[in-house]
């Protein structure tokens, strides 16, 4: 028996996605703010930031994720891209803008 498509597209958006992405993240923060990743990738989430690690926390105290935490880095979903990829989105733009 086959998988769903359902359970297709969640191994590629939830895990392979999310995952370079998060990695992607990662390396690039930690690489141009070694003193200070933390707090810049905090920034976009403040009002959120203390929801998302308990949510964490709690999917692995519930046994619905299996995964460890490795760092901040891994309390970000799929759903926080955009919130932290606006203001390259942004930067891109300006600049798209000022080359014309």
């Amino acid at each position: 028996m086959g998988f769903s498509n359902l359970t297709i597209c969640y191994e590629a958006i939830q895990r392979s996605y999310r995952n370079a992405v998060v990695e992607f993240v990662r390396k690039c923060m930690m690489n141009a703010f070694p003193a200070d990743y933390r707090a810049k990738l905090q920034l976009p989430f403040t009002r959120e930031w203390d929801k998302m690690a308990s949510s964490a926390g709690e999917r692995r105290q519930t046994g619905e994720l299996t995964a460890e935490l490795k760092d901040d880095f891994d309390l970000l979903g799929v759903n926080h891209f955009f919130n932290l990829l606006r203001p390259i989105m942004m930067f891109v733009s300006v600049g798209k803008v000022l080359d014309h």
